[in-house]
């Protein structure tokens, strides 16, 4: 069975848009009690967009680099057929830097996701680029229909790290370079105490680097997509 044949797949619904910073007002205890936090009554803004990141913040926005990452999930699979695939039900992932992860739903479903493409791409072809994927790596899926396909924006940094801080009075929390499912809430919970008055672990406390030209469109994604799809094939 082609791909062409299969099922149109969903594109997802786009969200309303909400600016990347919220002014809040805390009036809290601090008589000392169990659980208080310093009394205060400053705005607090804060920036999450991560991969979304726009122009409203310029000086994060430059050292955010949105990379499309994208899922296709199958119709089910025959109990047979998804124990050869992954016998033991794991959750699995590669080591190249166009890495695939993938992993079996509840009902049977091959859910493989992957980065199709460091340059702007549309869901169909992400679609195609991971149907052929999965059959490299499962042989045995090949005819399985695709039923469902659908991506999103992950933020990367320049120097592959995530990153917490303070620009122009804006605390920040983003760059999970794909690890956000963890890392973001750890680091929701470090920038909550460091709004809150605590202190931010020394660790954490580093330079948060940029590319001189880079404002707002990341220019040089085709050439270094080149440059890793490259390396991967090494």
């Amino acid at each position: 069975m082609s791909l062409a044949s299969t099922r149109e797949p969903w594109t997802g619904t786009r969200l309303p848009r909400r600016s990347a910073h919220r002014s809040i007002t805390a009036r809290c205890s601090s008589d000392g009690a169990a659980g208080s936090i310093p009394q205060s009554t400053s705005p607090v803004w804060r920036a999450w967009r991560n991969g979304y990141s726009d122009g409203l913040v310029p000086l994060i926005r430059r050292r955010i680099i949105p990379i499309g990452s994208y899922i296709v999930a199958t119709e089910p699979l025959s109990a047979d057929r998804a124990r050869s695939a992954i016998p033991n039900r794991r959750m699995l992932f590669d080591s190249k830097n166009f890495l695939y992860y993938w992993r079996l739903s509840s009902d049977n479903r091959m859910l493989f996701g992957g980065r199709a493409s460091f340059a702007p791409t549309t869901i169909a072809t992400a679609r195609d680029w991971l149907y052929a994927a999965m059959i490299r790596v499962h042989p045995q899926l090949a005819g399985i229909m695709v039923e469902h396909a659908w991506g999103g924006k992950v933020g990367f940094t320049f120097d592959r790290l995530p990153h917490i801080g303070r620009i122009e009075g804006i605390t920040y929390a983003l760059g999970y370079c794909g690890t956000g499912v963890a890392m973001s809430t750890y680091f929701g919970q470090l920038a909550a105490d460091w709004i809150a008055g605590g202190e931010l672990p020394d660790c954490w406390q580093r330079a948060f680097p940029g590319l001189p030209l880079y404002r707002e469109t990341p220019w040089f994604l085709p050439a270094v997509g080149w440059y890793y799809a490259a390396l991967d094939r090494l």
